[in-house]
């Protein structure tokens, strides 16, 4: 077995953080022991989430795959906020969105409790979904 396998073999993987085993806190560690994460890797996971994510919406909105980029590109990132399941919970948005009718998409945009707990972050998505 090489150096890698074994490493792998003897810390065995976790996707998330769990406390040391010896103090029972910190430092916390996921993946294979590690306690830390390289930006160029967190960037990767980043894509990797937003290609998931992306998919999924294909999948369940009929209508996605012929919304401008910058409506597509606002979903993504919402549902990588709030997840799938909590961006598909906006049935009066997404209504108003298939049919490009802007005023009632941002209108249900601010009246969510999303909005109220981003404020800075769902301004910023509710100009880039009206090209703003």
């Amino acid at each position: 077995m090489n150096l890698i396998e074994s490493i792998k073999n003897h810390e065995g993987f976790s996707a998330t953080a769990y406390p040391d085993p010896i103090t029972g806190s910190k430092p916390y560690t996921f993946g294979y022991g590690t306690t830390r994460i390289s930006k160029h890797i967190a960037e990767l996971q980043v894509k990797e989430d937003c290609d998931k994510i992306e998919k999924e919406l294909n999948s369940k909105l009929l209508f996605y795959s012929n919304l401008p980029q910058n409506q597509k590109e606002v979903l993504v990132e919402m549902a990588y906020n709030i997840g799938i399941r909590g961006l598909l919970s906006f049935h009066n948005m997404l209504k108003a969105l298939q049919g490009q009718h802007m005023p009632r998409v941002v209108e249900e945009m601010k009246n969510s409790r999303w909005f109220k707990q981003v404020p800075n972050r769902a301004n910023d998505l509710i100009k880039k979904m009206q090209g703003i």
